[in-house]
């Protein structure tokens, strides 16, 4: 699913790849943010790699002054463990986002954008 509008920017997957953010998701919340969660010019797309499970998540984009959630993607996308997979595509440079996973088990892995 698209965010608000895509990338100038043409990104190549060997600098979208090569660079992965580390998240860790602690038991108990189905939210998963942090301070300065936005997009780059790295990649055109969102993409999530979790290491020990597979998981169940979406992407909630953020108003521009990252206050609160504009909107959040209607379905969830399965990753499978170890495996990266693409959950959101053509997201527009600098778009601020939080991950929503369907269950609040523990989570952690790597996210490319």
């Amino acid at each position: 699913m698209s965010s608000t509008g895509a990338s100038a920017y043409e990104a190549t997957p060997e600098k979208c790849f090569s660079a992965p953010k580390k998240y860790s998701k602690s038991a108990g919340s189905a939210t998963f943010r942090w301070t300065g969660t936005k997009t780059t010019t790295n990649c055109s797309d969102i993409h999530i790699r979790p290491k020990s499970m597979w998981v169940n998540v979406k992407v909630c984009f953020l108003k521009s002054d990252g206050s609160t959630i504009n909107y959040c993607q209607t379905n969830f996308t399965t990753a499978l463990a170890d495996k990266r997979t693409t959950i959101a595509t053509d997201v527009k440079d600098g778009t601020k986002y939080w991950l929503r996973f369907a269950t609040i088990a523990a989570s952690n892995g790597e996210i490319y954008q």
